[in-house]
């Protein structure tokens, strides 16, 4: 019997479209894990929140900023990272290099996260204001509010401390260690965007994006989370605790804002108006600083991610991070935290105007 040449039209897939589609079943794999931790922690704060607006609704009104912090801290905090463990503990995983950071190095990525912090905010606070002022919005967010209201040494201990390291692990150690074998502009990109989309909120979403892409960097970098929890929270402390604590006594003094309460406040007590806006310019040097030392790096090249060989691009590794299914489905649950926290409020106040 005579050999017969099989052969076939079927092209050899070339390193970068094998690459893609390794790419497109890591973001799957990853993205419908978050979501599910999204889906139970989103479905638990729901759930205690209803039943103690029903069995305690006078404590649960006057505790607010308490019982939200306290509710992030055991369902994220405690749930959401156990169940992130579980869920992703039989994926491949990488061990990434340990190098050191020297201190130098450390307070510039300080100076840098706070430019971005910045930067994120500025343009936050506008897209907030745009969605919710046509709707009985002040331009505040309900974040802010909780931490007005809320106990400072909770919010050192939730904010200042937890969220950091809780985040951190989430959004960075877990979710890169599987994820940068693809490719570290790959992994920097869910970690980022993961980590932006989780806060559930445009005010918010814009800074811990871009926060979210420079800590994924200084991870996968020296491969140690120790120095992103460290400026993770330097940010937060900054922020959350010294920020809204002068912002209290700030808004105390100036009592309803009238032009008449402000010119008697800075008559009488002072201190905690001057306090404020010197703190305020401050971070604005500091931001503006950051932003500088950022560009300088930029400009030099001081940041430079591994190459992947064979001319992949960016662009397709987006695109192909997005469109998947796990992907979807996570962004598919942070739309149910957008929603309420731009859809419901407007839907309140079109139905009141109707009443």
């Amino acid at each position: 019997m005579n050999e017969m040449n099989v052969t076939t039209d079927e092209p050899q897939l070339t390193h970068c479209e094998v690459l893609y589609r390794e790419q497109h079943r890591a973001a799957s794999a990853i993205g419908w894990r978050y979501a599910v931790m999204g889906i139970v922690v989103i479905a638990l704060q729901f759930l205690a929140g209803a039943v103690l607006s029903v069995a305690a609704p006078d404590f649960y009104i006057n505790n607010l900023g308490f019982v939200s912090l306290l509710l992030t801290l055991v369902t994220f905090g405690v749930i959401g990272l156990l169940l992130v463990f579980l869920l992703t503990r039989n994926m491949n995983k990488v061990q990434i290099e340990k190098k050191r950071m020297p201190f130098g190095h450390l307070i510039l990525a300080i100076l840098i996260s706070a430019g971005f912090c910045g930067v994120g905010s500025i343009i936050g606070v506008f897209v907030h204001t745009l969605l919710t002022l046509p709707f009985g919005g002040d331009g505040s967010t309900d974040i802010s509010m909780i931490m007005l209201n809320s106990s400072m040494w909770l919010r050192i201990l939730v904010v200042g401390i937890g969220a950091p390291v809780i985040e951190e692990i989430i959004f960075r150690k877990f979710l890169i260690d599987r994820t940068v074998m693809f490719g570290e502009f790959f992994a920097i990109f869910l970690s980022g965007i993961f980590f932006g989309l989780f806060h559930g909120n445009f005010s918010q979403f814009f800074f811990a994006t871009l926060l979210g892409f420079f800590f994924a960097f200084i991870y996968i970098k020296t491969g140690n989370v120790l120095y992103t929890i460290i400026l993770h929270m330097v940010i937060n402390m900054t922020t959350s605790v010294v920020t809204t604590v002068l912002a209290g006594k700030y808004l105390n003094a100036i009592g309803d804002g009238t032009t008449e309460t402000v010119m008697n406040a800075l008559a009488t007590n002072p201190l905690p108006i001057v306090m404020y806006l010197l703190w305020i310019f401050v971070l604005f040097i500091i931001c503006l600083v950051g932003l500088i030392v950022f560009i300088v790096t930029v400009v030099k090249k001081k940041y430079k991610l591994t190459p992947v060989e064979g001319g992949c691009t960016k662009k397709k590794t987006i695109y192909v991070s997005i469109f998947n299914i796990g992907f979807l489905l996570f962004f598919a649950v942070t739309l149910i935290l957008f929603a309420n926290a731009y859809v419901l409020p407007a839907l309140q106040y079109i139905l009141s105007l109707e009443h």
